[in-house]
């Protein structure tokens, strides 16, 4: 694997704060609704979705789909979308909400709203945990966000980079460097968490257990 370094980004605390804000306006949206379903998005939304639904009154159904448009070592999308025409589930009259990481080039979301709408689904609205601040390929709207970032590549979290790196609590920009294997910095500087734009950052529970997923 070429040798990266890691700067820390966002800190789990502020993670987990803001994912209880989020399930409390996505039951506000959903509540009483027996249409309501979600659809994650596999492999990087792992740990974020199982968080988000353990924090949510609601207890909607919900799918994994594995589509990705990033391969391998790959930190820019490759362009096309795999995987969306053999994903499951019945979405038929249903009020979909997909769970993702990332909305970047916005490719993938737009790949698979689209198949929701063509499968019946009535209402697709979209969640991600960070909203890169780029030029889209394709227009796609976020209902809900957790944090804006800018175009650095990050990992941790659920995000990898060619499958190393899910496993952190916090999330961090991978860049590339010469200084070795990939070491984690022990804390998180006060200037890069001014940076995130987002409605809380109190300091939360980081130990939940988390749901099996699929």
């Amino acid at each position: 694997m070429q040798k990266y370094r890691q700067t820390p980004l966002i800190p789990s605390a502020a993670i987990q704060a803001r994912i209880r804000d989020l399930a409390h306006e996505i039951d506000a949206e959903y509540s009483g609704d027996d249409s309501f379903a979600v659809v994650g998005l596999m492999n990087g939304s792992l740990f974020f979705m199982a968080d988000l639904l353990q924090a949510m009154k609601t207890q909607p159904p919900f799918e994994c789909w594995r589509v990705t448009s990033y391969h391998g070592t790959a930190t820019t999308t490759s362009g096309t979308v795999q995987g969306v025409s053999s994903c499951h589930g019945t979405f038929e009259g249903k009020r979909v909400l997909v769970v993702d990481d990332v909305l970047d080039s916005g490719l993938t979301l737009h790949a698979v709203k689209n198949e929701l709408l063509k499968r019946g689904a009535k209402q697709v609205k979209i969640c991600v945990l960070l909203r890169k601040k780029i030029r889209r390929q394709v227009q796609v709207k976020a209902h809900w966000i957790g944090f804006d970032i800018g175009k650095e590549f990050v990992v941790g979290y659920g995000l990898d980079y060619d499958g190393h790196f899910r496993q952190y609590r916090d999330i961090f920009a991978l860049h590339p460097g010469d200084d070795g294997v990939p070491t984690l910095e022990s804390s998180t500087t006060n200037s890069q968490n001014k940076k995130l734009k987002t409605s809380d950052t109190r300091r939360g529970n980081t130990g939940n257990k988390r749901k099996k997923l699929c």
